[in-house]
């Protein structure tokens, strides 16, 4: 089954589908660098291809990113920090276009 988003083709999986598509899981985050950092870390735990997760930072700072960098774990990621200040939909939009997976998952606030 597929959805559109943004003029783009959405997968929505069942459990029969096969694991030959690309993942993306997109963690739109403001000023909660601690438990941006937990759905990060908790993420770069899934261990298969075709994965990628997506930081969109909205946050007033750059303890975040200064933390994933200090951490080495930006080259894990596909990090991004906002030009503005975003609405939450907003933000999550941004994330969803960032993304080049076939199935999208958004986890937060974060």
């Amino acid at each position: 089954m597929t959805e559109m988003h943004n003029n783009r083709k959405i997968s929505i999986l069942n459990s029969g589908t096969k694991m030959s598509r690309r993942y993306s899981l997109i963690i739109p985050t403001r000023n909660r660098q601690s438990t941006a950092i937990f759905a990060i870390i908790s993420a770069l735990g899934v261990r298969f291809d075709n994965f990628e997760v997506i930081v969109s930072d909205n946050s007033d700072d750059d303890s975040l990113y200064t933390f994933l960098r200090d951490q080495d774990l930006i080259g894990q990621i596909r990090y991004h920090k906002t030009e503005r200040v975003l609405s939450m939909t907003e933000n999550w939009e941004r994330g969803i276009e960032l993304s080049t997976g076939d199935v999208l998952s958004v986890i937060g606030p974060c």
